[in-house]
């Protein structure tokens, strides 16, 4: 068989592992096949030079609009096995696209590795499917070289597309086992062909490919969207507090942008939708609860929301390349409209410009190591500053030694207390913002009733512990104090 050419761009390797399925390709044209065609031969005899560019994650399918296709990396490897699996040459009027995969048992395995195997290991899984939302699913197909036969003799061009000419595998799909020792492996290429059920090549969805033995991947197809117009487009904004670098929305290429439904929205209610685009040649894992909102004053970012760490129930979902995962807020001007139990819900915000983190870090092949950073958005939220009163939590309050006692049981059985005291001085004090100090209930009532209060310069207010860890979260990571300005005035925190 012919080589082709490795475009120049094929030059990223990866790893993962193998095992083998069958396909009865159902969508073929019957007419065009006979029985002899059936027929399979050995793989372990036949011959394949590894890639001297190493393979591809993706491509960019030639056309007008911008198609692209990429491999993700195999799930469920078996223990001291190791794969390269990726693309060698992109779809042309001359070529089909192909893939090649290699298994390889590790030099450092202690010994042979049985493997199940099909009839053209490493990789027998001639299907991927992609699940539409309706619950219908749609097939894509690879097709193993055979020994001593041209591509053209396994796959043929129509109106555009590479599809099967021959029936892609055996009907009797059976599977046996392989023992490889040590350094020993199976590599083989195939042909990633369009089905002659489909009018558009390489019908963008999510194929996934499952192998006997367990392991499997994914071919993405997708058209990549552009980020669009934003009205921040000149606009020069600082990195989210604690990174290098931020990847605001207003800035983005087309691989991963965080893309605002709107970028302002109105208040005293309203529900704000991001949708993070993941449109590089791999897949991402992101946190579904790993989300932060900030607000801009002064050139300086203030961490608004949440005040809890991530849910209880795992939060991980993987974004394919070509999808999305979406995040909604739900954004109020009154402290208190929001349920306690509504983590996505936020009260207490006024006018400004805010920021939407999410994921609020995210590390890409090529970062530096440990550098993840935040994927943003800007947004302006429109309308009324909100009113700072205290939430009701106070029963009552006793003065004792000039520090007024502030109750939230009538028993005075909360056991934690946060102490605010007036200071003089506010040198190395953090700055606070009214929607920082709206966020945090004991903090709120605390600042509310010491302002109140002329006649002590100091409250301790009794609260459930929870309260405190809340207080602190953002403002006071470490939980050993604060020294703060808000509204022009200097306060220190403390907790017991």
């Amino acid at each position: 068989m012919r080589r082709r050419a490795l475009l120049a761009a094929l030059t990223a390797s990866a790893s993962a592992t193998a095992g083998c399925s069958m396909l009865d390709d159902s969508e073929r044209p019957r007419e065009t096949f006979a029985v002899s065609d059936t027929t399979t031969e050995s793989t372990t005899e036949m011959s394949f030079d590894p890639p001297s560019e190493g393979v591809s994650r993706g491509f960019a399918v030639p056309g007008n609009d911008d198609h692209r296709v990429a491999i993700t990396v195999p799930s469920s490897i078996p223990d001291d096995v190791a794969v390269t699996l990726g693309f060698t040459t992109v779809p042309s009027s001359d070529d089909p696209a192909t893939v090649y995969a290699r298994v390889q048992v590790l030099e450092s395995a202690d010994q042979p590795v049985e493997l199940a195997a099909g009839a053209t290991p490493p990789l027998s899984a001639y299907r991927g499917v992609h699940e539409t939302e309706d619950g219908s699913t749609r097939p894509m197909f690879l097709v193993p070289r055979r020994a001593g036969a041209p591509f053209d003799a396994l796959v043929r061009r129509d109106q555009g597309c590479w599809r099967p000419k021959l029936p892609v595998g055996p009907e009797d799909a059976t599977t046996g086992t392989r023992t490889l020792a040590p350094g020993d492996a199976f590599e083989r290429e195939y042909y990633l062909v369009t089905p002659w059920a489909n009018d558009r090549c390489l019908h963008p969805g999510t194929y996934r490919f499952q192998a006997d033995a367990g392991w499997g991947f994914s071919v993405c197809s997708f058209t990549r969207e552009q980020p669009g117009d934003s009205a921040y487009a000149d606009v020069d904004v600082p990195s989210l507090p604690g990174f290098a670098s931020t990847r605001w929305y207003h800035e983005a290429n087309a691989d991963l942008f965080l893309r605002p439904r709107s970028e302002q929205f109105g208040l005293p209610s309203t529900t704000a939708r991001f949708a993070l685009y993941n449109q590089t040649y791999r897949r991402i894992v992101v946190d579904e609860s790993a989300w932060a909102l900030y607000k801009l004053e002064d050139d300086r970012w203030y961490p608004i929301a949440p005040l809890t760490g991530r849910a209880d129930a795992p939060g991980d979902r993987p974004v394919y390349p070509g999808t999305t995962s979406t995040v909604a807020l739900s954004l109020h001007t009154d402290a208190d409209a929001p349920s306690d139990d509504d983590r996505r819900a936020v009260g207490g915000l006024g006018q400004g410009r805010y920021a939407l983190a999410y994921p609020a870090t995210l590390a890409l092949p090529g970062d530096n190591p440990g550098s993840g950073r935040p994927t943003a958005a800007l947004f302006t939220l429109v309308g009324n500053p909100p009113r700072v009163d205290g939430t009701g939590a106070v029963d009552h309050a006793t003065d004792r030694d000039g520090v007024r006692h502030l109750h939230t049981t009538p028993d005075e059985s909360a056991v934690a207390t946060l102490r605010l005291e007036r200071l003089a001085d506010d040198a190395d004090a953090v700055p606070l913002i009214t929607e920082q100090v709206l966020q945090r209930d004991a903090l709120r009532n605390a600042i509310v009733e010491l302002r109140a209060a002329s006649d002590v310069d100091a409250v301790v207010y009794h609260t459930e512990p929870s309260d405190v860890v809340q207080t602190v979260a953002w403002i006071d990571p470490d939980s050993s104090g604060l020294t703060f300005t808000y509204d022009g005035d200097a306060y220190a925190m403390s907790y017991g």
